[in-house]
């Protein structure tokens, strides 16, 4: 029997009420959460009769997997076994579908629905926002062109982008239709505005406030005399009360800090930015503007409003007609069923003996709105606000906040926290209530730490299993160098591994004890993925053996781009067209690990059309035949089994990777044939997902458990948990580009969007949205500190540049210094003064040998184990598009677009005409002068827009070629451009058609460039 803590005990036998536990980092909260199931059974309970909801399908299955083995241990349970597999131990999704299939027919929805695919509803929201925008211009509403006229430059594509993200955030209100029938009168009568002009003060009054407490940090740190004159200079602002007056004294000059006085830099630097944040918001002439740019504000979103409803009636025609829905819409629906159907929300209620919510802190609202409908005082809710860092997802941290609160006060439930962490050290927990009580309270970071969340020490093994070794947090600081960050850190951190595993550094094992750490024993945390190709470089030069986690993309695999060239050229067959599309995806195919054709006899195939006699071509050929009586996942069984895929994959290594991906690409051809997709919508489907962008089709990356380092983002790492954690990459700025936008939909205030007088400009709602960003930002980048520092369980090890230690700090800092936080980096630098301790200065050698090989050179570190690696990098980069016309980022005028025009005409002539039979073209002049030049003869063997692949220092290039001669031995490359010939990237592009040839076994080769307008040859 498990030894449970007194709250634990509670946790799992408290009953009658409705009950929050906050669980901590490593508290034990399934185990907990599982126990107090097996208790419910023991007490009567059937399995079945117990509502649990997560947010995964692999949380689910592991709390089945729990609970069976629990079930298993105690034979007076066994009933509960026939029952479990189909108990309602699911996510928020699947139990909502299930609902509404069963009683769905009050709205007519049929039970044989389907979740509708993201990549087709992104595809559909942008085909209705076309047609709706289509209709505006053909009626010439006035309204609607102001709009446009005032808020673009160039083109649309903004503005529909914009919108679409406004159609977001309403799909996520539940008063979605009254909210959009309302909205004017909600959010323009005069209290409401009003309100907002009062917030928008306050923001500048904080502001000052921040200024007053830097100063007073300042003066303790600070010459007088510099003191007082920074004083006299902030007097005017520091003194000011209305909009006037603050515009009058935002025109000041601050003295020069003194040299030498790297303990105040941070507080003048805060000062700094506070002073820079009220000037962006005093940027209306005066008072009046304030009212008058909502008020032009108001004509906008008029127009917007009127797209949005427009919008939602096309897009529910269509989901309603075909029965595909987003998981949102079933949300939504349920809820309205729950509503408008008592005796269905009563049956449930009095069904479930209880509920129980895992990770309570990643709700959104509308999930809150479901739960409490059939929720009868038996929500058990199990959470860490500490650890709500999906935002990005409409996860809603206040809704943990807000009952946490009130069951603190006996205000509706009970209360219950798990503080004992079973996961660390007790020098790591303390190291971690060091950080956070200084950083995180209610305020900044959504959770009083300092009194109510600090970690205590529940693994009494460690105390029995300790070296004679540190194990509080170390900080590498390093002086930055020219050196970029990421590679100075990443050899700190290589170079401190290979350090810790010569020296022995001991981790414990749980069967073994205390046993040397190996490669296993090491994880590097990182914000941002950016780096991670630098530290697999770098990794490898050391020759560390490195595990990246991280989701991949689908869409930009090798053979997603293969299968669907594979497609394609069975179509192609199908319809009798052989083109030169057809050359490419025969070179494409061929080139592949499927037949690894070599260049040269790619090149002879090409040349003396033989394509139709090679197995590339017959085996598409063969698939051809019955691809009009199946569906697109019989497709893809097929060209797996015809071109042996499954058996080839071997040759490119990574076999675990590349079966995920040929299984997800089945997944989503099963997906679309279950909707009715047909081979030519599959594939226009497949198209429009690699091209457009519209969505990012991801997969987990295959893992094993071989012995090596783990590299992985914040968010990855949540729930894993590892020895030894290095945290690098603190001095990346944060990511705020949302709050950029122009146009915005906010929770809280509504569309914002910007007004036109004499130029675009702000309302003071972008001022609103963007402080309430950086507080709900700010707090979240803390909460995923926490994250990541509690992934450790023996020693944390930061890696980080700090320029100057500021003085220790007492308590909570102030908000005001914590809201301008911009890095990680920030955070370290704020609270340096307490870190102190743990600061070990650290030189940041990158290796030359390194850099020399970053540069192109075949150097290896020295070292007697030798890892081996093999990868492809394809290089998806057009060396040179078929036409003469390229992009130009600029309003063409008449005269440009008959240049433009008259450009791509003579690429097609030059094309298109016989250069040995000119004399009856009408541009028989240009086409005998180049022969002239080139030296084209009756013996010359020409090759047109010729397309080649071939693989150069690890990278594939694909390119092609205008104009290719060749004469015996002899290859002459021609390219033809609109009229600048003189370019240094056009070099850089021939000279990668060169290097094709080269790699042919041609020697000489000579390049040309020719202007289409000057009729001018140009010898390289």
């Amino acid at each position: 029997m498990p030894s449970w803590t007194k709250m634990q005990e509670e946790a799992i036998n408290k009953s009658g009420t409705n009950i929050i536990v906050s669980a901590g980092a490593g508290s034990g909260k399934t185990a907990v959460l599982t126990e107090r199931v097996i208790t419910k059974l023991k007490g009567g309970i059937k399995i079945n009769e117990l509502l649990i909801l997560t947010f995964t399908n692999a949380a689910a299955g592991e709390m089945k997997n729990r609970i069976r083995k629990e079930i298993l241990k105690n034979p007076d349970l066994k009933d509960n076994l026939d029952l479990l597999e189909n108990s309602y131990i699911t996510t928020f999704d699947s139990y909502v579908l299930s609902l509404i299939k069963k009683y769905g027919y009050l709205y007519n929805i049929s039970p044989s629905l389907s979740i509708i695919d993201d990549g087709i509803i992104g595809i559909l929201k942008t085909r209705f926002i076309d047609e709706i925008f289509d209709e505006y211009y053909s009626k010439a509403d006035e309204g609607f062109n102001k709009f446009i006229n005032d808020n673009t430059i160039k083109n649309d594509n903004e503005i529909k982008k914009a919108i679409l993200r406004i159609i977001s955030g309403f799909e996520l209100k539940i008063d979605k239709d009254y909210l959009l029938d309302n909205y004017l009168d909600l959010y323009f009568n005069d209290d409401y505005l009003k309100g907002l002009k009062k917030e928008y003060f306050t923001l500048i009054k904080n502001e000052i406030d921040n200024i007053e407490i830097n100063l007073e940090y300042l003066s303790s740190e600070a010459d007088s005399d510099y003191y007082e004159k920074l004083c006299s200079s902030l007097d005017k602002l520091l003194k000011a009360k209305s909009y006037d007056e603050y515009i009058n004294a935002i025109s000041l000059r601050l003295p020069p800090r003194p040299k030498d006085s790297d303990e105040i830099k941070v507080y003048k630097e805060n000062i700094d930015e506070s002073i820079k944040i009220i000037k962006e918001y005093l940027h209306f002439d005066s008072e009046d503007e304030i009212d008058k740019s909502l008020q032009i504000s108001k004509d906008y979103i008029k127009v917007i409003l009127d797209i949005v409803k427009k919008y939602f009636i096309k897009m529910n025609k269509y989901k309603l007609d075909n029965d595909l829905y987003e998981f949102t819409d079933l949300e939504l629906m349920a809820i309205k069923l729950l509503k408008e159907y008592p005796d269905i929300c009563d049956e449930l209620r009095s069904y479930y003996k209880e509920i129980m919510v895992d990770e309570y802190q990643d709700t959104n609202d509308i999930q809150e709105e479901f739960i409490n409908l059939i929720a009868n005082n038996n929500l058990y809710m199990v959470g860490d606000i500490k650890q709500s860092i999906y935002g990005f997802r409409n996860a809603n941290p206040s809704i943990f906040k807000e009952k946490y609160d009130n069951y603190s006060k006996d205000n509706g439930g009970l209360k219950i926290d798990l503080l004992h962490n079973f996961r660390s050290r007790s020098e790591v927990l303390d190291n971690i209530n060091e950080i956070f009580n200084i950083i995180m309270d209610d305020t900044v970071g959504g959770a009083d730490y300092i009194s109510s969340h600090q970690m205590v020490s529940g693994n009494k093994t460690y105390e029995d299993n300790k070296a004679n070794q540190n194990y509080n947090l170390d900080i590498y600081n390093y002086i930055h160098s020219d050196n970029e960050e990421k590679e100075e850190e990443a050899f700190i951190i290589a170079s401190d591994i290979l350090d810790k595993i010569k020296n022995g550094y001991m981790v414990l094992d749980k069967d073994k004890g205390l046993i040397k750490c190996d490669y296993s024993s090491f994880c590097i945390i990182i914000d941002r993925k950016e780096a991670f190709d630098t530290y697999r470089k770098i990794f490898e030069y050391m020759h560390i053996p490195l595990t990246i986690y991280q989701d991949r993309k689908l869409t930009n695999e090798i053979n997603m781009f293969l299968i669907n060239n594979i497609i394609e050229l069975i179509l192609k067959i199908k319809n009798n067209e052989y083109d030169k599309r057809c050359k490419y995806l025969f070179m494409s195919i061929s080139r592949s690990y499927l037949f690894e054709y070599n260049d040269k006899d790619i090149f002879n195939i090409i040349e003396k059309d033989l394509i139709k006699d090679t197995d590339v071509y017959k085996y598409a050929e063969d698939l051809s035949s019955d691809i009009d009586s199946i569906c697109p996942s019989t497709l893809i069984k097929n060209i797996y089994d015809k071109f042996n895929i499954y058996e080839k994959l071997i040759k490119i290594g990574n076999t675990k990777d590349e079966l995920t991906i040929l299984d997800n690409i089945l997944s989503l051809a099963d997906n679309l044939s279950n909707m009715g997709y047909d081979i030519i919508e599959f594939k226009n489907y497949l198209d429009e997902m690699i091209t457009s962008g519209i969505m990012d089709i991801t997969y987990k990356e295959a893992r094993d458990d071989a012995n090596s380092v783990k590299l992985m983002n914040i968010h990855a790492s949540k729930g894993l948990e590892f020895p030894i954690c290095y945290y690098s990459g603190f001095y990346k700025k944060f990511n705020n580009k949302d709050v950029k936008d122009r146009f915005i939909f906010d929770n809280k205030y509504g569309i914002v969007t910007p007004y036109f007088d004499n130029g675009i400009k702000n309302t003071i709602l972008k001022d609103l949205v963007k402080n309430k960003y950086r507080y709900e930002d700010v707090s979240e980048k803390i909460r995923l500190f926490y994250v990541a520092l509690t992934r450790a369980c023996e020693k944390m090890i930061m890696v980080c540049p700090i320029e100057s230690i500021l003085p220790k700090v007492s308590g909570v800092l102030s908000p005001s210094i914590r809201i301008h936080y911009k890095s990680f980096l920030d955070i370290i630098t704020s609270i340096s003064g307490n870190l102190s301790k743990y600061i070990i200065n650290k030189e940041a050698m990158v290796d030359k040998k390194y850099l020399a090989s970053r540069k192109g050179s075949k150097l290896t570190c020295n070292t007697d184990k030798q890892i081996e690696f093999k990868e492809i990098k394809v290089d998806n980069f057009i060396v040179e598009e078929a036409h003469a016309s390229k992009t130009i980022n600029k309003i063409i005028n008449d005269e440009d677009k008959k240049t433009l025009e008259y450009g791509t005409f003579m690429h097609e002539v030059l094309e298109n005409t016989d250069f040995n039979n000119a004399d009856n073209s009408e541009y028989k002049d240009i086409i005998l002068n180049l022969k002239e030049s080139l030296n084209i003869n009756e013996n010359t063997i020409i090759y047109k827009e010729h397309e080649f692949i071939y693989e150069k220092d690890n990278t594939i290039y694909h390119g092609i070629i205008d104009l290719t001669l060749k004469n015996d031995n002899k290859i002459t490359i021609v390219d033809y451009k609109l009229k600048n010939i003189d370019d240094e990237e056009y070099i850089k592009q021939l000279n990668v058609y060169k290097d094709y040839f080269i790699t042919l076994g041609f020697v000489d080769i000579e390049m040309y460039l020719y202007s289409i307008i000057d009729n001018k040859l140009k010898k390289l």
